[in-house]
């Protein structure tokens, strides 16, 4: 009998092994990985294009494809998009070349450009420039693997259309810079980044004879790691001095960037990095106690959560002598180093990568230069050819070449942007971005979070709030980082990105940067609002609504609170409650909430001064209660019923004074309950969420029985509690439970007058 019951468990045993093993091959099969690959790929690709506040698709705007300049001399620089070696696609119109960095006749130093017009869905109003870092590395690599129209990625066959090109949002001007650097000719004599500022302001005067269609365009100044000095500096260079360029300097963009000291932005947070990525860099505890103990005897291990505050305490000091690092405390070069032994494909510029390296046509695909085919894209003749770049110079991703060899021992003699241009650049700016990748350990994120809350903007130190986790959302991807931004100042933080960001992200770079106004929103009418967004809305109408049903003829200029909320209304800049161009629902709610927290922050000072009063008057009427029993056990008479047994109203001791006669037309105004009240909710020692507090209007019911605002009348008329956040309908109900105790009051006088 147990046989026939063993066979079909036999078989169905069987059946599941063999389909087990099927779904196993299928999803272990190359070309299973690469459909669903392919599937996934196309899923966020239609996800982004149907997002119409997205950065790809956009609503037709002036851009075009191919742009004509009337200087007979831009046909010299042209480059045909269908003839570039090893391309086999079209990338449209650009123009390449060298212009000297000034109009000397005889100016031997020029820098080498590679401009792209705007796609189709761009802005033809704006031109973005960008520059690599290094210092002394091209600006190709950008245009080549990160935001230009056509990439060529590591371990790849052949270059292939960048979806996230930055041609999406407006023009693209790359330039090799400074002197030194790839393509550019002659001897560097920059020695300090004033030098470099002037030098490339004067390339761009060249620039703009030559493309003079661009004359007035809006100018945003962008680029990476060391970009972090040269973009800062060039800013502030052409504030002050506006009349050298004939461009409208909007803002600037900076990725990975060298803020502070080496200290701050490798050292200091290195071995917390460590631990943070403890997985990938699978060092033993033997090593990892020994750099425990380093960062301690450095001051490094509580650096963190004794000085990165919100807000910041005051200046953040030096852990130690050095703006490098003091004797034994180069905590960063021993993780480097010790990384390598056990990866040896380790890449300090994103940590995820492993062996084998790949192969980069710019010969630069990790940790260091690694040459893998000769020559190098940019050093082939017909490339330099197609560009009308010398064919004497020798390319170099990173030029061998000292950029800052005049300079007294070869080093850039500018201190680091935070300690000078970039806080007056962020004033000035309309927009300014700085952006991280958090698998970067070239310059560590935390490195960037201590020099950002060292610098003082806006006249005030630092960021006054933490980063909002998770707040970073790329559309069609998600939450993909954390951000803050205050005072014209956006910080973003880049999940799974290293130092590059337009190339290990790009969607990330691409969003971030765009500053061009985006299409209709008409897709959103249609979505399901957000219960943030919706309580953000309840509580802004709840606010309009009390606005206009305010008293006729109310007289603000005998409101103590009038000029206060006339000095609130200015500087809350009346924001619209609506969606701007390009603003995403987060974006939305945030700026709302952002303008609603003077009225709330003064509805908790209300309640709290409110709760003084009426402790105030608890107290009052304690007392009160106390004395008129005093009283009424002396005055007592053989008859029971006597006034003097009735309730006492109690009466606000101003009013008192203020009665004339015996009272009779004086307002009483009712006894506010004890115990918790209504502005019990936002007390400042129970601190709530915004959202929780205006998450609904208030119970106008509830509100009056718990009477949480007193009435009182003072000598010269003005009623009590105009500062208080009262309805017209609050006031209404109050004045008709007044006109009772009013009543009830004369009653009982009269009876007491009668003898009955």
């Amino acid at each position: 009998m147990v046989l026939p019951l063993l066979l079909p468990l036999a078989l169905y045993a069987t059946t599941a092994v063999a389909s087990a093993a099927s779904n196993f091959a299928a999803r272990t099969n190359p070309h299973v990985i690469a459909e669903k690959r392919a599937a996934a790929v196309k899923r966020i690709s239609d996800s982004i294009r149907r997002d119409d506040h997205g950065f790809i698709k956009r609503a037709p705007g002036t851009g075009v494809k191919n742009i004509t300049f009337t200087n007979p001399k831009a046909a010299e620089f042209y480059v045909d998009g269908t003839h570039l070696p090893e391309v086999d696609f079209d990338i449209g119109p650009s123009w390449a070349g060298l212009l000297p960095i000034s109009g000397n006749a005889n100016e031997t130093r020029q820098l080498f450009f590679w401009f792209y017009p705007p796609g189709p869905e761009g802005s033809l109003d704006d031109l973005i420039f960008w520059t690599n870092g290094g210092p002394g590395c091209s600006s190709l690599e950008g245009a080549f693997q990160e935001n230009g129209p056509v990439t060529w990625p590591w371990g790849t066959a052949r270059p292939v259309q960048n979806e996230y090109s930055w041609t999406n949002l407006s023009s693209v001007l790359y330039v090799e810079q400074p002197v030194g650097t790839g393509y550019s000719l002659g001897e560097p004599t920059a020695q300090d980044e004033e030098d470099v500022a002037a030098q490339l302001v004067g390339f761009l005067q060249q620039f703009l004879t030559v493309f003079k269609e661009l004359k007035g365009k809006k100018f945003y100044l962008t680029g990476e790691s060391y970009a972090g000095m040269y973009v800062p500096y060039i800013a502030d260079y052409i504030y002050r001095h506006p009349s050298q360029l004939d461009l409208k300097l909007k803002g600037i963009w900076i990725a990975d960037p060298v803020l502070g000291w080496d200290v701050v932005q490798t050292q200091i947070p290195a071995v917390n990095f460590v631990q943070k990525y403890e997985n990938v860099f699978a060092f033993n505890q033997t090593f990892m106690a020994q750099l425990k103990h380093t960062a301690k005897q450095c001051g490094y291990s509580d650096y963190m959560s004794k000085y990165l505050k919100y807000p910041p305490r005051g200046p953040l000091p030096l852990p130690g002598h050095s703006t490098s690092y003091d004797p034994g405390c180069d905590v960063w070069d021993t993780i480097f180093e010790a990384a390598l032994i056990i990866n040896p494909a380790f890449n300090v510029y994103r940590i995820f990568d492993v062996y084998p390296v790949l192969w980069d046509v710019l010969g630069f695909p990790g940790s260091f230069p690694n040459v893998q085919i000769w020559p190098l894209y940019f050093d082939r003749a017909d490339v330099k050819a197609a560009l009308h770049a010398s064919p004497n110079k020798t390319w170099e991703e990173c030029t061998s070449v000292n950029v800052f060899g005049a300079a007294p021992g070869g080093k850039d003699k500018s201190l680091p942007p935070a300690f000078t241009v970039l806080p007056n650049v962020i004033e000035k700016s309309e927009r300014s971005v700085i952006i991280h990748g958090l698998a970067d350990y070239v310059l560590i994120a935390e490195g960037a979070r201590i020099a950002l809350q060292n610098m003082t903007w806006s006249r005030k130190q630092g960021f006054q709030k933490p980063l909002k986790t998770d707040s970073f959302i790329i559309d069609g991807f998600g939450a993909y980082g954390n951000m803050q931004s205050e005072r014209n100042l956006t910080y973003y933080e880049v999940s799974l990105s290293g130092h590059m960001v337009p190339q290990f992200a790009p969607w990330a770079g691409i969003q971030s940067n765009d500053l061009a106004p985006h299409g209709s929103h008409a897709a959103l009418e249609t979505e399901p609002i957000p219960k943030s967004f919706a309580r953000v809305l309840n509580a802004s109408s709840v606010r309009s609504e009390y606005k206009k049903r305010k008293r006729n003829g109310e007289d603000d200029s005998k409101d103590p609170g009038a000029g206060q909320r006339k000095r609130r209304k200015v500087a809350d800049g009346e924001a619209p409650l609506h969606l701007l161009p390009g603003e995403s629902l987060g974006s939305f709610n945030r700026r709302v909430e952002d303008n609603m927290r003077p009225q709330m922050r003064l509805a908790v000072q209300t309640g709290q001064a409110n709760a003084r009063r009426q402790n105030a008057l608890e107290k009052e009427e304690r007392a009160a209660r106390k004395e008129a029993k005093s009283t009424a056990e002396t005055k007592k008479n053989t008859r029971g019923d006597t006034q003097e047994d009735l309730p006492t109203p109690l009466v606000p001791p101003s009013a008192k004074n203020a009665r004339g006669g015996n009272g009779a037309d004086t307002p009483i105004v009712p006894t506010a309950p004890k115990g918790k009240t209504e502005f019990d909710s936002v007390s400042s020692q129970k601190p709530k969420r915004l959202n929780d507090i205006v998450a609904a209007p208030p119970d106008l019911q509830a509100l009056l029985k718990k009477n949480k605002v007193l009435q009182k009348t003072k000598k010269d008329g003005e009623v009590f509690g105009k500062k208080d956040i009262i309805s017209p309908e609050q006031r209404r109900m109050m004045e008709v439970e007044r006109e009772k105790a009013i009543k009830r009051y004369r009653e009982l006088r009269e009876k007491k007058q009668d003898g009955r």
